[in-house]
C-alpha cells in the first residue's frame, strides 16, 4: 500500500519470480495461464524454418505480377527469379504437370478435355515473429474462378487444426515434459494426384521464363487455386498418417495419434494444411515418424516449435534434480 505524503512507495506483496516459478504457480492455481505469454517468458532465439530464399536484402515491396518481379529494371529481380525457380523446380520434382504444345492441347480439347485455365504467380514477402522480412516466396496458382466444373461443398471441404487443438497438443506435451516439433510439407497441394476423371489443363503464368509461347500444362498433380486442391491434399496426408496406424481424434479431425509399432509410445500430430506439429514421449518414435513420413512425401522437419499458427510457443527446459531436493521444486524448469 502507498503511505500518504511519503516519497517512498511501500508494497505489501512481493512480485513472484515468474521465470523460475511459473509452472508451480499454475499448479497451485495462484495464476491462471492466458492465451498469450509475455515477451520475457518467450525464447529469445528465432523460430525454426525450412530452407528458403531470403527476403532480408529486398529493397522494395512484393511485386504485383511475375512480369514486374522479373523486369530488368527491378533491383530485386535476382531474388524473385531465385524464388520463382524454387517454386517451379519444386513442381517439376513432384511431377506436377506434363508440358503440351498447341497441337497436343487441341487434340485433348477435341477429345472432350476442358478449356485451359489461366494461372498467375503470386509473390509474397513472409515475415518472422518480429515482423521483419524473412522469406521471398513465389507461388503459382490456378485462377479457380475460371474452372467451369461444379463441386459441392462436401467435395471441396478440408478441415484444419483449430487453435484449441494446438493448445491441447501443447498441454499434452508439457504433461509429458516434451517439446513440440514442427514440420512443413513442401508444395503440399502439388503432392496430391488428380483423379483420372479430373483432366485439368492450365496455361503457365504470363512472363514465365521457362515456358515457350503456346505452351500448356496438363496437371498430373493438384495445384494451388483449384477448387478441390485442399480436399485432395487432406485426403493424401490423412491417408499417409492412417497408413502408419494412427487414428483421428473424435473431437478434431486434424489431430492424429497412436502407436507406430506394437507396444511403442504413442505419437501426437496436429495438422494445419501443410504445416504440422508433433511429439512423442519417446524420441525414437519421433525419429521413426520422421523417416516414415519423409519416405512418402516431400517434407522439411524444422525442429522445436517456437512459432505456429500465429502463436509463440515457449515450452520449459526440464532439468534433473537430486532426490534429496524438496519435491516442491522438482518440476520447475531451468
Amino acid at each position: 500500500m502507498h503511505k500518504p505524503r511519503s516519497k517512498k512507495e511501500l508494497w505489501g506483496v512481493d512480485i513472484p519470480d515468474f521465470t523460475s516459478t511459473y509452472l508451480q504457480l499454475i499448479d497451485n492455481e495462484t495464476i491462471l495461464p492466458g492465451r498469450q505469454i509475455s515477451s520475457f517468458l518467450r525464447s529469445t532465439s528465432k523460430p525454426a524454418s525450412a530452407s528458403h530464399v531470403s527476403a532480408k536484402t529486398l529493397t522494395g515491396s512484393a511485386p504485383t505480377s511475375l512480369r514486374n518481379a522479373l523486369h530488368p529494371n527491378n533491383p530485386d529481380r535476382a531474388i524473385w527469379r531465385e524464388s520463382y525457380d524454387e517454386e517451379i523446380d519444386g513442381l517439376n520434382r513432384l511431377g506436377t504437370y506434363d508440358e503440351l504444345d498447341y497441337d497436343e492441347y487441341k487434340k485433348l480439347r477435341a477429345a472432350g478435355a476442358p478449356k485451359a485455365i489461366p494461372t498467375m504467380c503470386v509473390q509474397v514477402i513472409k515475415k518472422d515473429e518480429d515482423f521483419n522480412p524473412d522469406r521471398a516466396k513465389s507461388r503459382i496458382v490456378v485462377l479457380g474462378n475460371h474452372e467451369n466444373r461444379y463441386w459441392t461443398n462436401a467435395e471441396k471441404f478440408a478441415p484444419v487444426l483449430s487453435q484449441m487443438g494446438l493448445r491441447i497438443l501443447t498441454s499434452i506435451a508439457v504433461q509429458h515434459k516434451r517439446k513440440l516439433k514442427q514440420g512443413d510439407c513442401k508444395n503440399a497441394f502439388c503432392q496430391a494426384t488428380l483423379p483420372d476423371d479430373e483432366i485439368t489443363i492450365v496455361r503457365p503464368p504470363q512472363g514465365c521464363p521457362k515456358s515457350k509461347p503456346n505452351t500448356f500444362w496438363r496437371l498430373r498433380k493438384s495445384l494451388y487455386g483449384l477448387r478441390r486442391a485442399p480436399r485432395h491434399w487432406f485426403d493424401k496426408i490423412s491417408g499417409i498418417l492412417k497408413s502408419m496406424g494412427l487414428t483421428t481424434s473424435p473431437h478434431d479431425p486434424c489431430i492424429f495419434h497412436g502407436s507406430l509399432t506394437p507396444g511403442s509410445a504413442p505419437i501426437y500430430i496436429g495438422l494445419y494444411v501443410d504445416d504440422f506439429c508433433y511429439f512423442s514421449s519417446d524420441p525414437k518414435v519421433e525419429a521413426l515418424f520422421e523417416a516414415l513420413l519423409a519416405a512418402q512425401c516431400s517434407v522439411d522437419f524444422m525442429g522445436t516449435v517456437q512459432w505456429f499458427l500465429g502463436v509463440s510457443v515457449h515450452l520449459p527446459v526440464w532439468r534433473l534434480v537430486s532426490p534429496h531436493e524438496p519435491s516442491s521444486i522438482r518440476s520447475i524448469p531451468c
